[in-house]
Parts: C-alpha cells; sequence; structure tokens
C-alpha cells in the first residue's frame, strides 16, 4: 500500500486504509481506489473456475465489488488499478478471461522488481478520453496482470487498449467520474502520477459539490 500511499499525497490527498467492508464508509470520503490485489473469483462473473486464478480472496471480492457499486451510486470518485479495473468492470456485470499470458504483448510474468517496474508495454489511447490528456495517443506501461476484461460492463468504455486488443483502460459513460487502467501506475513514479493527481482534483471538485449552500 505504500506506493499508492506515497502517489496520493504527493497529489495532495490524504490517504485513508480502508479495512472494513460496509460501503457507507464512502460517504463520508471524497474518492476511492480500488488497488491491485488476487484474481476475482471466476463464479462472481458467471464462470467456473478453471484452475488458473490465483489468490482468490472472498472477503476481499466481496468489499470491493461493494465499494464499486456504492462509490457508483453515489457518484464517487474512483480510480481502480489492475484488479480494481477487473472489480469495477465485474461490479457492473461484466466479465473477465482467466488467463490471457504467453503471448508477444502479455508474456509470463516476471518475480523481477526491475521487470515489474518496466515500460514494456505499448498501449493506445482513445482521443477525446481523460487518458489521453495526460499521455497523448499512445504511452508505454508496465504488465504484471494474467486476466483482463472479457465482456465489458454496464456504463463503461473502452479508452486504451494492447496491440492483441487486451482492455487498458475503462471510462464511465454515466455520472460516475471512474477510471480503471489495467497496469500499475502506483509504481511508476511520475509516470503514473497524472493519474492520481487527477483522482485528486476530481475529489476536490466533488467534496465542494456537496458542501451545503450558505444563505
Amino acid at each position: 500500500a505504500s506506493h499508492y500511499i506515497d502517489q496520493i499525497e504527493r497529489a495532495g490527498g490524504t490517504p485513508v486504509l480502508l479495512p472494513g467492508a460496509d460501503p457507507t464508509v464512502l460517504d463520508i470520503l471524497d474518492g476511492l481506489v480500488i488497488c491491485g490485489g488476487g484474481d476475482i473469483d471466476p463464479s462472481l462473473y458467471g464462470q467456473t473456475n478453471a484452475g488458473l486464478s490465483e489468490r482468490i480472496d472472498a472477503d476481499a471480492d466481496e468489499r470491493d465489488i461493494r465499494f464499486a457499486k456504492q462509490a457508483r451510486e453515489i457518484g464517487l470518485p474512483t480510480l481502480g488499478v489492475c484488479r480494481g479495473l477487473q472489480v469495477i468492470n465485474v461490479a457492473a456485470g461484466g466479465s473477465l478471461n482467466q488467463h490471457l499470458l504467453g503471448t508477444d504483448e502479455h508474456p509470463e510474468l516476471s518475480e523481477s522488481i526491475e521487470m515489474n517496474n518496466e515500460l514494456r508495454q505499448r498501449i493506445s489511447v482513445v482521443r477525446g478520453s481523460a487518458l489521453e490528456q495526460f499521455y497523448g495517443e499512445a504511452t508505454d506501461v508496465n504488465s504484471l496482470h494474467h486476466q483482463g476484461i472479457q465482456r465489458l460492463g454496464s456504463d463503461l468504455r473502452v479508452v486504451a487498449t494492447a496491440s492483441d486488443g487486451v482492455i487498458e483502460a475503462v471510462e464511465g459513460t454515466d455520472d460516475w467520474p471512474v477510471l480503471g487502467v489495467q497496469w500499475h501506475p502506483e509504481i511508476l513514479g511520475e509516470h503514473g502520477a497524472p493519474l492520481f493527481r487527477d483522482l485528486i482534483d476530481t475529489a476536490r471538485r466533488y467534496r465542494m459539490s456537496r458542501r451545503p449552500r450558505s444563505d
């Protein structure tokens, strides 16, 4: 969690860790980051476990999906990172590919810290998306995932893809200010910082919009 904390603090935010599963806690916050982690139980998106999912945590699945649904309901600014993107998609009724490694674009994962930080994957960014404001029409990112979006959830749109067609980022199409990315910007220093600055800026506007108007 330290990388997330550092990025949020550098962006001017105050990180709050949420150990519990009660989504009503989001009512007192101005923004939400759904972090990376283990794989989501395939039964939650209508599939049988093919034996390829790793580090499934039922409690984390329940908590994060409830948080995503509540964030959407109240319009809470949200950033989803890797598993967080997948949580956002599953919470919106989408599904995942349980394993997509072994291609040139998505090679087998490495235990090397250097490889984790390496910008080794080129992605194309959709014109007119919020993501384009930060990275232009293409950028290089790290790649630490072996699953990805299969069926896109409702009220989401694809805003970045890898050359093999894997979805690398989504935004909301309704009133929910949400961005989900399949890479790990929190460990990329200044390269990942624009996503956290945007979250904090959006969170400030969200906070101001909720303040009672004085007579």
